[in-house]
């Protein structure tokens, strides 16, 4: 996307990554289909991160960061990965759905929603992911 073009909406492709994920604008349940969000234009800053990994406290500390720059979360995007790896993915889950920021569905969210064994990264079986 061009620099100089405000962010406004975001589409996500047919397979793959992202997508929108827990909940919708609407408050339902998203699907799974391709979809296109129009998020409006960004007046001020915003934040765009991702991969929290079940670190409920980096999630914490990151939206604290957020609030203390006076970023709204509805200027925030979190572009997925929310569980796996780390300690507390409930937590971290609940805590992310309820500040509000935008979702993006990453890989991990896919594999648990699609019922796969593994996130499909290509780690090496021997691998700490693999274990």
């Amino acid at each position: 996307q061009d620099q100089n073009e405000p962010l406004g909406s975001l589409a996500w492709p047919e397979s793959g990554a992202h997508r929108p994920c827990m909940e919708n604008a609407t408050g339902e349940q998203a699907s799974s289909a391709p979809s296109t969000v129009d998020l409006g234009v960004f007046e001020g800053p915003m934040l765009l991160f991702g991969g929290v990994y079940s670190n409920l406290q980096a999630l914490q500390a990151m939206l604290e960061m957020a609030k203390s720059m006076g970023i709204k979360p509805q200027h925030i995007i979190h572009t997925g990965d929310v569980v796996a790896y780390c300690a507390q993915p409930l937590a971290s889950t609940e805590l992310l759905k309820a500040s509000g920021v935008h979702c993006l569905m990453g890989n991990c969210e896919e594999s648990l929603g699609t019922g796969q064994l593994d996130c499909g990264c290509g780690f090496p079986e021997d691998s700490a992911c693999q274990r």
